[in-house]
């Protein structure tokens, strides 16, 4: 992968969303990690700074705004990083997009990643409750009250058939 050709080659505003959303998902990316490490290295005069460019490895002369900031702490809580933190009011940024920065950075922040989901498994069956599922499939397909029907009624009718009884019809 590399930048696009009609895009200034920068980890910057296009970018910095990627932490967020991998940290809000419990996700631990060495991308997570890399951000918050980026943000807070000591030899940056500007924390965070507002942007890197990444074919000349040079910062923004300026630090990143609030919005950027909030997200470099949730990379920095999320991945272990040691940096420092404050609580930063949603009226410190500048405009909407740092707004959003700070609302969704606040959000993932505050929500506990959750494990994936896990699809429950049914109880086991008993044979006394698999014998009485089957006769009541059996009776809805138009078998009679327990009787099992013979093969050949069953065997030459469709599945959606089956559904409708023995004739195919509701």
């Amino acid at each position: 992968m590399r930048p696009a050709d009609d895009w200034p080659p920068r980890f910057s505003w296009d970018a910095v969303r990627v932490p967020v959303h991998l940290a809000w998902a419990g996700l631990n990316e060495p991308a997570v990690e890399a951000a918050a490490k980026f943000y807070f290295d000591p030899s940056h005069p500007y924390r965070p700074p507002a942007w890197v460019d990444l074919y000349r490895n040079t910062i923004a002369p300026y630090p990143g705004h609030a919005g950027i900031t909030a997200v470099a702490q949730l990379a920095a809580r999320r991945s272990g990083v040691n940096a420092p933190y404050r609580h930063i009011p949603v009226a410190d940024a500048p405009d909407y997009y740092g707004a959003s920065l700070i609302i969704i950075a606040g959000l993932a922040g505050a929500e506990q990643p959750e494990a994936p989901a896990l699809v429950p498994q049914p109880p086991p069956r008993s044979s006394q409750q698999n014998a009485g599922a089957v006769r009541t499939v059996l009776r809805y397909l138009g078998f009679g009250a327990g009787q099992p029907a013979p093969p050949a009624q069953v065997a030459g009718l469709s599945p959606l058939a089956r559904l409708g009884g023995r004739n195919g019809s509701r």
